[in-house]
């Protein structure tokens, strides 16, 4: 499913929030840093995103119970970031895509539970930046009128204090 509209009143999402939990993954696929390195460089291209930084991975051993160790990382993406934490002895994956862009979480969740042999998954999302002024940018901009500048558009309805900070 191609998600790019809110669940609230059919208005387009500011930031569409993906995260999902596999479960009953594949112990030596989450202990394997190559694999999820892979696996956080080859999913932004494959959702249409484009990576802007290197992709980090930390094998965490601080934590007070052994099993919660696991290994964690992310990418930053033009649109937002790509993060994941794995825990070996959970059996789990879990992910969470951010982004300004719509983009199709079905092939996100089936590459990663295939890459990951998993064999279940829990999938969320969330509303966010429902009151963003980038939100109100991009409604006048839609809003205009073919022969309006774009600049004029965003003035409109606009209290005056804001419209004078923005000139």
């Amino acid at each position: 499913m191609i998600c790019m509209l809110s669940t609230k009143k059919g208005t387009p999402d500011l930031l569409y929030h993906l995260m999902f939990e596999l479960y009953g993954c594949d112990r030596q696929r989450l202990e394997n840093p190559d694999l999820l390195q892979t696996f956080l460089r080859d999913l932004p291209p494959l959702i249409n995103m484009t990576a802007v930084s290197p992709v980090h991975l930390y094998d965490i051993r601080e934590c007070t119970d052994e099993d919660d160790n696991g290994l964690s990382g992310f990418v930053i993406i033009a649109q937002s970031h790509i993060s994941l934490h794995a825990w070996g002895p959970y059996h789990e994956l879990d992910v969470d895509i951010c982004s300004c862009q719509p983009f199709d979480y079905d092939v996100a969740v089936r590459f990663a539970k295939e890459l990951m042999g998993a064999q279940d998954v829990e999938v969320h999302t969330a509303d966010r930046a429902t009151r963003s002024e980038r939100d109100r940018k991009r409604a006048a901009l839609d809003a205009a009128p073919p022969d309006e500048p774009a600049a004029a558009a965003l003035t409109h309805d606009r209290p005056a204090e804001l419209v004078a900070s923005s000139a």
